[in-house]
């Protein structure tokens, strides 16, 4: 996918086109977009030396070769040129396979550089998971667009020379890096683990394309128009997902669930997911997936209407992370109710305030009338109270509205 462009407003439009695009993480993928083995003598010297100075870091000056480099690669894509070299490296502590990319325009002019690390340990936390150490972009290149492009770069070039998604941990306890990966997350390209990084900071891993599914179903999310019950809501209940994962007797089964119990929803309607279980059943036989696979995440997919008892370990489960708004602190909770009253009003413009107070404490008073909210004990001991204080001070508060 070559295109020869050197004015930098051609290319903030072109790539302000491509970030609407569902498919942006497979641009890097085309035909045209491999890499390509090459000599050092094919590297320009800007880049050897980036190289070098990766390759001296964390080493005793004893330990430092020059030019003990794997391989150099590069690939061409969008205009751009992205050179590689490969090291395994041992730093004392670890064994290390290195990544080094240096990315440069079609004039020439140095754009971006980084740095890939995987280390070769049995620790669960590290073990076959790549992560961006460092990587910077000249100052001219900055723009709003960029630090993504330059994550979904490194991804691909990680994918294709060590078979794995990129992960990242330390990079993103910066402030602008953090707004990459929500934007990562928020496209359903990347994932949150649901362990922190050592310095608090969240970890977040490229989703393999196999399993990105969703993707085929953001469009249809995105389309709804709603304000509470969309992708973002849908990537919540990802996240919890992969908190508890645990719980789960067929997790592939609840992440399909999870993935299309929403997909059908207009607030005025009563059979949402009767229609979100059928879309469910039919995609995934197309899919090619087994006729008991496919009622397995219908049932998932109806026991979110919560108004029948779970019977399954995996019904329980998809019900508590559904749910797991209820729990949350006082100003996530507070957006969520803001969210589902704007919700009903943009759907239902003649829809007054009275009358969505009506509903919504009708709607509450049902679920303070349950035995139990949460089905897990995990759910149970950790949420119950704190979810039935929020549901009590909402319906309190609507009780005082509808009084006046």
């Amino acid at each position: 996918m070559n295109i020869n462009i050197t004015n930098q407003e051609e290319k903030d439009k072109k790539w302000s086109i491509l970030n609407q695009k569902d498919n942006l993480f497979d641009i890097l993928h085309t035909k045209e977009s491999k890499l390509i083995e090459i000599q050092r003598k094919d590297i320009p010297q800007d880049a050897i030396k980036c190289f070098e100075w990766y390759s001296r870091r964390f080493l005793l000056p004893e330990e430092y070769k020059k030019w003990n480099f794997e391989k150099y690669r590069y690939i061409q894509h969008d205009g751009y040129t992205t050179y590689i070299a490969t090291q395994d490296k041992n730093t004392g502590n670890f064994t290390e396979k290195e990544i080094y990319i240096y990315e440069k325009d079609m004039t020439w002019a140095k754009i971006w550089h980084g740095e890939i690390r995987l280390w070769i340990t049995e620790n669960p936390y590290f073990k076959d998971k790549p992560f961006v150490w460092f990587t910077r972009t000249e100052h001219k290149f900055i723009h709003k667009w960029y630090g993504k492009k330059r994550m979904i770069t490194m991804n691909t070039i990680c994918k294709q020379i060590r078979w794995l998604p990129l992960d990242s941990w330390t990079l993103f306890s910066h402030k602008d890096a953090k707004k990459i990966r929500e934007t990562l997350k928020s496209q359903w390209v990347a994932r949150k683990y649901a362990e922190k990084a050592e310095n608090n900071a969240d970890r977040f891993q490229f989703i393999e394309k196999k399993n990105r599914n969703f993707t085929e179903l953001a469009s249809t999310y995105n389309a709804s128009g709603n304000i509470y019950h969309n992708r973002s809501h849908i990537s919540n209940c990802l996240d919890e997902l992969e908190a508890n994962k645990d719980l789960a007797e067929d997790y592939k089964a609840i992440k399909d669930a999870v993935l299309f119990h929403d997909i059908i929803y207009l607030p005025w309607k009563r059979n949402n997911e009767e229609e979100s279980a059928l879309f469910a059943e039919n995609y995934l036989k197309n899919r090619g997936e087994s006729e008991e696979y496919c009622h397995k995440v219908r049932d998932l997919v109806l026991i979110t209407k919560h108004n029948e008892t779970p019977v399954t370990k995996d019904q329980e489960l998809i019900i508590d992370i559904d749910l797991a708004i209820l729990w949350q602190d006082e100003q996530t909770y507070q957006n969520y109710t803001n969210h589902v009253k704007q919700e009903y009003q943009k759907a239902m413009p003649e829809l007054t305030d009275e009358q969505f107070y009506f509903w919504r404490k009708n709607f509450l008073e049902k679920f303070l009338q349950k035995d139990k909210i949460y089905f897990t004990k995990r759910f149970s001991d950790k949420y119950e109270s704190q979810a039935r204080q929020n549901l009590q001070k909402e319906f309190e508060s609507l009780q005082k509205k509808l009084e006046k």
